[in-house]
């Protein structure tokens, strides 16, 4: 059998591997799926929303603590960064935001604190599996990656919406359901 050899990794310093694996996964396009790539109108707001749903959804308790300053970081870092048009527009795609997403987010102290326990047992380290018991809250976290893929899912799910929303109008248009009758 001839099998593929891979090197043997020896992990002295288990985080700084960690970060270097994701810091080379962030630039990976989605290279499945054209719509990461599709540039769409895009408000600001749909970035910011998306966020405060992902980030409610995925914290242990009611709210992520520091949602709000979180939220105000992105949006002024968003206003900064991206050329937005009179009417608060800009022709994104989903990988664009997802860049942007960890352009700004990573290194804010209150976006990364979601990703560790509030009380800790003594290990860095927080296995999380389906075949064990949920923990309690103040020993889960929000997986930060997630939260940002998570984001540009929320508003890729929006956009199919919408697209289904016009594409309906567009046939009823077409057949005459729309139209407004003078009698009334």
């Amino acid at each position: 059998m001839n099998r593929k050899k891979y090197p043997i990794v020896n992990i002295k310093n288990p985080d700084s591997l960690l970060k270097e694996i994701k810091a080379v996964l962030k630039d990976v396009p989605n290279q499945q799926n054209s719509t990461w790539k599709e540039k769409r109108i895009t408000f600001r707001k749909d970035i910011t929303g998306a966020l405060a749903w992902t980030a409610v959804r995925q914290s242990p308790y009611a709210f992520p603590q520091g949602l709000e300053r979180v939220i105000g970081w992105l949006d002024a870092c968003l206003k900064q960064d991206i050329k937005w048009d009179k009417f608060g527009m800009a022709n994104l795609s989903l990988e664009d935001i997802r860049k942007i997403l960890y352009k700004i987010l990573p290194g804010m102290k209150e976006f990364d604190a979601w990703n560790v326990p509030r009380k800790s047992k003594g290990n860095d380290i927080v296995f999380v599996a389906t075949s064990i018991p949920k923990p309690p809250p103040d020993e889960d976290f929000i997986d930060l990656d997630a939260v940002i893929k998570n984001v540009c899912i929320q508003i890729r799910d929006q956009r199919v919406l919408f697209d289904k929303f016009n594409k309906k109008f567009e046939e009823d248009h077409k057949k005459g359901k729309c139209e407004i009758d003078p009698n009334s």
